[in-house]
């Protein structure tokens, strides 16, 4: 995640990849037409948007499976 932070010029803090994941989970109303399910690393999973939904819901609304990143990984 710190290279695609660095990438458009933002911190790598957990604020800012709060924002970057929220901006790609709602701020398109048609997402659920073409994306099925989202693998979250366990960060993500725990997240929540600026009005406090949590991600996991938040893609659930739009029909969208939330799943989550298992064992050892590296950005």
């Amino acid at each position: 995640m710190e290279k695609k932070m660095k990438n458009i010029g933002s911190e790598n803090t957990e604020e800012q990849r709060r924002k970057y994941r929220q901006l790609l989970f709602t701020g398109n109303p048609d997402l659920g037409k073409y994306i099925s399910g989202v693998i979250m690393f366990h960060e993500t999973f725990y997240q929540k948007c600026d009005d406090g939904t949590r991600f996991v819901d938040a893609l659930k609304k739009q029909g969208i499976i939330p799943g989550i990143k298992v064992g050892l990984c590296s950005d």
